[in-house]
């Protein structure tokens, strides 16, 4: 951190720290510490604007900011805050870079929501019950989002592991046999 507060205009340095700030924050989230996770997400955000401020196509600034926003998704389903993961799903799906990519990546942190509240020890059954619908339904919205916004790849949505958590849903098949049929 003291490197890229030394060298404030150097955004290959401030993405790198926010990039390390980020492998923390999925460290964490893998450990089940979402505070952490989400404190570390939150001060690697200046960073990743700030380079990407200084070069806005740059494609590892991009995919940094990408990985950072989709990380926070997580950590906030672990912090029982839905509604903020789903804002931050919504921030990723319009990063604006591709929409179709962006709403399925975005589809698919929400996916992953799923297993971090099936394990969550402050939920009893019909709680559990609840938001694994809530992240179910909206995961689904997005995926539908990137579809129409031309997300086409069948084959992958359908061997994704983001997207294990969704494979047994009506809606997931129905809308996956709709791909299928398109090609």
């Amino acid at each position: 951190m003291e490197l890229a507060a030394e060298f404030p205009n150097q955004p290959d340095l401030r993405n790198d720290l926010a990039a390390t700030l980020g492998n923390l924050a999925n460290l964490c989230n893998l450990r089940r510490n979402f505070a952490t996770a989400k404190e570390c997400l939150e001060k690697a955000r200046p960073h990743h604007l700030a380079a990407l401020k200084a070069n806005p196509r740059h494609p590892t600034y991009r995919q940094f900011y990408r990985n950072n926003l989709l990380a926070l998704v997580q950590a906030h389903a672990g912090l029982l805050d839905p509604a903020a993961a789903v804002q931050t799903a919504q921030t990723a799906r319009d990063l604006g870079w591709d929409g179709a990519a962006d709403a399925y990546d975005a589809a698919c942190a929400l996916a992953l929501c799923i297993p971090i509240v099936e394990k969550h020890e402050q939920l009893d059954a019909d709680k559990r019950k609840a938001v694994v619908q809530f992240y179910g339904d909206a995961a689904m919205k997005l995926l539908r989002e990137a579809v129409a916004k031309g997300f086409k790849d069948a084959a992958h949505m359908k061997q994704d592991s983001d997207l294990a958590p969704l494979r047994q849903r009506p809606d997931f098949q129905k809308l996956l046999k709709e791909l299928e049929s398109q090609h």
